[in-house]
């Protein structure tokens, strides 16, 4: 987990694309806000992968255990259900 709490933890993480903002804290707590909606969860770290589970507004998104890849400022990641892949900038 080193280089990955090094890297993200207690960072502004925000979209490239879309409204989404979110800070993912060293408790194990994410926070932020997605289209306007607040965003609220718990976060861990298990076999290599990022594993969050979240609420947007009043909708529970589940877990999802993502793949993360990170190059300077920017964080790629590939989740594990939706194979989805999302990018955010590290501020």
């Amino acid at each position: 987990m080193g280089e990955y709490a090094d890297g993200v933890v207690g960072k502004r993480v925000v979209a490239s694309e879309g409204d989404a903002w979110l800070i993912i804290n060293e408790d194990g707590t994410i926070t932020g806000k997605i289209n306007g909606a607040k965003l609220s969860g718990r976060w861990n770290w298990s076999k290599g992968r990022f594993c969050r589970n979240v609420r947007v507004g009043t909708k529970d998104r589940g877990t999802d255990c993502q793949k993360v890849y990170l190059s300077g400022n920017l964080m790629k990641v590939v989740g594990q259900k939706s194979k989805k892949e999302t990018v955010y900038i590290l501020q």
